[in-house]
């Protein structure tokens, strides 16, 4: 028990450190005129059919029962397992994983609505967090109707299952006979956290139309690393494959950028013109350097 709550601390730390590392370098603009008072634009047209088809995915997702099967104490058979990539993923159980993971989805959470706080225009930074603070509520109920809708469908056996019952950890969140063990695909971690990452690269869109390409690629890289670290130490919790992940992550990046994209920004009544191709490639580039510091920072969290 110590240890465990030691391991979160560190994983704590390190994840905070990160993110301050990376804000920092985000927060301050490089001049006060790159800032802007470009907000959300609110519309029943919009918000009412994103809301009710959030609320109909949750509640149909809800209502559809899981379908489990008996455990044999040596665990189901892993030829059930259709992927190769998945059937590789199989591997000794790091039950401080998912602690972590959980630490980088509570930042994941708290950052975008931070970022607005940090670098709005004088006088509008409650407005602005706001703003992402709406987004976060559209864009999650997106998420996680459709995370619950597909969980609840698809019924698939989390890894765990697949494992001897000598070699599964001592703790609920392993209990095979839960309903929650045949609901791994797909991720709700990396699907809340890539919409997170999401609300991130569509910032600067919001705060700072004009943003330089370095704070595109900023923040962009800031939700990315946070994001695929906390998919990957999903994997390494035994909690989900690496297909329950990607699934996660589709759904997640795809609500969080369509979102915005639907309501747009108007600044002093006129309408912010929509991001070029040009600011698309930076928020890739800076997604792509994000996914590969993830993938290294899981390693580090990691306990293999």
């Amino acid at each position: 028990m110590i240890r465990r709550a030691l391991t979160g601390i560190h994983a704590s730390a390190v994840a905070f450190a990160v993110v301050l590392v990376i804000a920092g370098g985000i927060a301050v603009p490089a001049s006060a005129t790159s800032r802007s008072s470009a907000r959300l634009h609110y519309s029943w047209a919009v918000d009412a059919p994103v809301l009710a088809g959030s609320l109909a995915a949750l509640v149909l997702g809800n209502a559809i029962s899981t379908a489990t099967v008996p455990v044999p104490p040596g665990g189901l058979d892993p030829d059930g397992i259709h992927w190769q990539i998945d059937r590789n993923s199989l591997h000794e159980i790091d039950p401080d994983a998912a602690t972590r993971s959980n630490t980088l989805l509570d930042v994941s959470l708290v950052l975008p609505v931070a970022l607005g706080l940090a670098t709005a225009a004088p006088g509008n930074h409650w407005r602005a967090a706001g703003d992402r603070a709406a987004l976060w509520a559209e864009s999650a109920g997106v998420t996680q109707g459709l995370t619950t809708l597909l969980k609840n469908s698809v019924s698939r056996p989390r890894p765990y299952t697949y494992q001897d019952e000598a070699q599964r950890p001592d703790d609920s969140i392993y209990d095979v006979e839960d309903d929650r063990a045949f609901r791994s695909m797909p991720s709700g971690h990396a699907s809340t956290a890539w919409c997170g990452a999401a609300l991130l690269w569509m910032d600067p869109w919001l705060e700072a139309p004009d943003a330089t390409w370095k704070r595109r690629a900023a923040v962009s890289f800031a939700g990315a690393t946070i994001a695929m670290a906390t998919g990957a130490l999903r994997v390494e919790a035994g909690q989900h494959f690496p297909t329950d992940v990607a699934a996660g992550a589709a759904i997640g990046a795809a609500s969080g950028t369509l979102v915005p994209l639907l309501h747009g920004y108007t600044d002093h009544g006129h309408a912010v013109p929509r991001p070029t191709p040009r600011h698309w490639l930076d928020r890739a580039v800076g997604v792509a350097a994000g996914i590969g510091v993830g993938a290294l920072l899981s390693e580090a969290l990691g306990g293999h």
